[in-house]
């Protein structure tokens, strides 16, 4: 039988994940040591960037083990090293076409066969072309760090299927270090980039200040009309409500904040959150 909170979990993950920015980066700080830069593209695959940017956002990869190596061909990861975490995210999403390809340094989600992607993910260690014929979908790439990639030890030598899956799913970290105490993990992932956010701080060094002033004027209209194809327009009429007129040079950045994040705000509305720092904070504009 399941808890209440499982059932919790499980609901909050079941949702469409929330529309990712169009491209960001983010920053995997690990115990090899050193950090790894990883550019991502959301037209690459869509469906996979909105997963990836919700798992990040929600610190799913922080403290999750690098559990299976093959030394010249992968180093995959994307298991939680909290058990309750792998029970939130249990939700498959549907294949993207292969656009990219899978090269050395690219990033792509693992799969079990068709649409069963959830969270797990793997590093590219050469180029594995023939991996894109088989639905392999690579949305990212190292282009910081690939020497760390590299260097990640490998907790079973002689067995290309790594660490038990199950096991480290249902134990979590506790069981991990104790069975494979050499491995590595990614101690910390964060996005540390975004179209939106590396465009506000171009232009307006204040971001935050124009991410608060719209965000609450915003947080109402996104919880009476929710997010679609009038996203703009309602953001445009959120940001005059807010000081920025359609001549303030402001206007068009306020309401790109608006429609990059309006997914990822509902969210936060529906669980709660309506302070508009705090609100800024999760699109990374404060």
């Amino acid at each position: 039988m399941f808890s209440l909170i499982t059932i919790l979990l499980i609901s909050v993950a079941s949702a469409a994940d929330p529309r990712a920015p169009e491209s960001f980066q983010v920053e995997f700080e690990t115990n090899v040591p050193g950090n790894m830069i990883l550019n991502i593209t959301r037209k690459s695959a869509p469906l996979g960037v909105d997963r990836f940017y919700a798992l990040v956002n929600d610190r799913f990869f922080d403290q999750a083990a690098f559990f299976r190596v093959v030394p010249n061909f992968v180093v995959q990861f994307g298991i939680a090293g909290t058990p309750s975490e792998n029970v939130k995210w249990d939700q498959v999403i549907p294949d993207d076409p292969v656009i990219e390809s899978n090269v050395l340094g690219s990033l792509t989600f693992a799969t079990a066969g068709a649409d069963t992607r959830t969270t797990e993910l793997f590093i590219n260690l050469k180029d594995n072309t023939n991996l894109d014929s088989q639905g392999f979908a690579p949305f990212g790439k190292v282009v910081s760090g690939m020497d760390v990639a590299q260097k990640i030890y490998n907790p079973t030598p002689g067995n290309s299927g790594g660490i038990d899956q199950g096991q480290y799913t249902n134990q979590g970290n506790a069981w991990l270090k104790k069975k494979y105490p050499k491995t590595n993990f990614i101690t910390s992932a964060k996005v540390v980039n975004s179209t939106v956010g590396s465009l506000i701080s171009v232009q307006f060094p204040d971001k935050c200040s124009i991410c608060e002033k719209v965000i609450s004027k915003a947080t109402s209209i996104i919880s009476k009309h929710g997010c679609g194809l009038v996203t703009r327009t309602l953001g445009l009429a959120a940001c005059e409500a807010a000081g920025f007129g359609p001549e303030d040079p402001a206007s068009d950045i306020c309401a790109a904040i608006f429609e990059a994040s309006c997914s990822l705000i509902l969210d936060a509305i529906k669980e709660g959150t309506r302070e508009p720092k705090r609100l800024c904070d999760l699109i990374h504009l404060c």
